[in-house]
């Protein structure tokens, strides 16, 4: 049996362009690459700042995001 790891960090979520075209990126290739892959199967780690500290004060991109990213995982 072949397990996936999905490794993501450093992302700094921001609101601006940027991000929303990299975000589309990683969900569309993870959809793409994983969405078939059985649920035990796939291991989803992230390590490193994924909250952008200095220009929000709260985590609702990161949960917003992890949700989408789970979602697209199947």
């Amino acid at each position: 049996m072949l397990t996936y790891l999905l490794h993501i960090s450093d992302l700094h979520l921001v609101v601006d362009p940027q991000w929303n075209n990299m975000k589309n990126a990683i969900l569309y290739s993870v959809r793409k690459m994983l969405n078939n892959v059985p649920r035990g199967n796939k291991l989803l780690v992230i390590t490193g700042d994924f909250h952008n500290f200095s220009e929000h004060t709260d985590f609702h991109l990161s949960a917003d995001f992890l949700r989408d990213l789970i979602k697209c995982l199947g």
